[in-house]
């Protein structure tokens, strides 16, 4: 409607869009010693600069009647009205969630180095390296949802529309860490294999902080103006082999990592939103590949993996209320149509179950089917009403925003809390397996055809951090083939693959 570019339907329809700008430039500076002797250093320094923008729409015609319906009020009842609306009318700005971000600047300085130490000369290295990185974030962003003034249908300009009812909210935030790495490389002289190396290792690695642009504009309940910078722990010890006569390479490791402050993203209010939580992970990792003669060659490769999240509790926005019976849910229906977005009530007696709040509370009123309608789906009772409702309305009627069992007065309306301690990482399968396979056949006049199979599984795991039924990824597998024609002296190679073969769950 903004741009003039009207179309009708009689469905629900939504969609959304996403657009991003950037640039950026970096450079890294490198010292390196070649000395002779057991002794040997690096020294470094980078800098990196990026500036980028983006915009986010979700679009629903759900969302433009109100639009249209308050955008004519609002133009009318101004005080002094807006002559375009009386003339071409208007709609409340903006008619879809628009989420902007500009001037997205980062600046990231480092100086790091490396000592290398041969302990015994070709047998026993020591590598010891520091890094100090500085990172500077700042922007500035806005969210809009009809809650703006109103702007007259046609308006080309939303953004210069935009600013005269939602200035930008600047952020701006500097972050520092030193990080660094300790690694020991031992190579003996042993019978049983050609070569092998035994290695263990130490690493203190860092991940910036960042902004959560919801909380830009407006308080969120629960959700933090900005998150913390990620930090971890990383061990690792390994070994690595060559074996028969180097037909056979074999490669062991076992790791844990140990995570401060793991961001963990999830959607609050339309808008992705990161949070901070701590985490453990441990693992193996093997990798094996035998070519017995110049024209087989096998890979094999596998990795397991265990990870449990720290104490911490976090807000399941697919269960606000978490089933408990003393939490209301409430879908915001109130008159400005803020978000159109969740939040829950308390109630003050923690003991005893919710009441329906329709029955307390002004503007209030329950679904279709009565406030214990959802109940099959463990939400006790439901209403549509007024998220904002003052605090001394609510006590009134026995009911919180915020929690009785959580110590202090935060706002706790976004939902209510859930542990997660030893749930699993998102996206992170216990187990891993790909196995390949190739031959060369050789031709006349030095052409080869090379057909090859590979297979790759992976293990069920979740896609959340509630380890929600309905989060559950299931196991999968992939089978790939390929068949390559090579030219003589690899003058030039035609092939055939096909992906994804199997096509089916495992």
């Amino acid at each position: 409607l903004i741009s003039g570019d009207y179309s009708f339907t009689n469905r629900l329809t939504a969609y959304d869009v996403s657009t991003a700008s950037g640039h950026e430039y970096s450079g890294e500076l490198r010292f390196a010693s070649s000395l002779e002797g057991p002794f040997n250093f690096l020294v470094a320094g980078y800098y990196l600069r990026s500036s980028a923008r983006s915009d986010y729409y979700v679009a629903s015609d759900v969302i433009d009647y109100p639009s249209i319906i308050l955008g004519s009020v609002m133009g009318i009842l101004a005080k002094p009205p807006v002559p375009a609306c009386m003339q071409v009318g208007c709609i409340g700005a903006t008619p879809y969630f628009h989420t902007f971000a500009r001037d997205e600047n980062l600046e990231s300085k480092a100086a790091f180095g490396e000592v290398y130490y041969d302990i015994l000369p070709d047998e026993l290295k020591f590598t010891l390296g520091a890094r100090f990185t500085e990172d500077t974030k700042s922007g500035r962003g806005r969210l809009t949802l009809v809650q703006g003034g109103p702007l007259p249908i046609g308006t080309t300009n939303e953004e210069a529309a935009a600013d005269t009812f939602q200035p930008y909210a600047p952020v701006g935030r500097t972050t520092d860490r030193w990080t660094g790495r300790a690694v020991l490389n031992w190579t003996p002289q042993v019978d049983f294999s050609e070569q092998t190396t035994v290695y263990g290792s130490y690493a203190r690695g860092y991940k910036a902080g960042g902004f959560n642009t919801i909380a830009w504009e407006q308080p969120t309940p629960g959700v933090e103006k900005t998150y913390k910078p990620e930090g971890i722990d990383a061990f690792e010890v390994g070994t690595k082999n060559i074996f028969l006569d180097g037909t056979l390479q074999a490669n062991l490791t076992a790791w844990y990592y140990n995570y401060e402050d793991l961001q963990i993203s999830s959607i609050v209010s339309n808008s992705v939103v990161n949070t901070n939580i701590g985490a453990r992970l441990w693992g193996l990792e093997g990798e094996f590949a035998y070519a017995p003669d110049s024209d087989w060659a096998f890979n094999l490769n596998f990795g397991h993996t265990s990870s449990a999240l720290g104490d911490a509790e976090e807000v399941d926005l697919r269960n606000p209320s978490a089933g408990r019976s003393d939490v209301v849910l409430v879908k915001d229906a109130s008159a400005t149509m803020s978000t159109g977005s969740n939040c829950v009530l308390y109630r003050l007696d923690a003991a005893g179950p919710a009441t329906p709040v329709e029955a307390h509370l002004p503007g209030f009123f329950a679904p279709p089917g009565g406030s214990t309608a959802l109940a099959a789906d463990g939400i006790p009772y439901a209403n549509f009403g007024n998220c904002a409702t003052s605090d001394a309305v609510l006590n009134a009627a026995g009911f919180s925003k915020h929690d009785p069992r959580l110590k202090g007065n935060a706002d706790n309306s976004g939902g209510a809390n859930v542990p997660v301690h030893g749930h699993e990482i998102p996206n992170t399968p216990p187990w891993t397996m790909s196995v390949g396979g190739q031959y060369t056949a050789k031709m006349s006049s030095g052409y080869s055809l090379v057909p090859r199979l590979d297979f790759y599984w992976q293990d069920s795991s979740w896609a959340r951090i509630f380890d929600d039924g309905a989060d559950r990824l299931p196991s999968w597998v992939q089978l790939n083939a390929q068949l390559t024609l090579n030219a003589p002296d690899n003058a030039w190679y035609a092939q055939l693959y096909g992906k994804n073969l199997a096509s089916s769950d495992a």
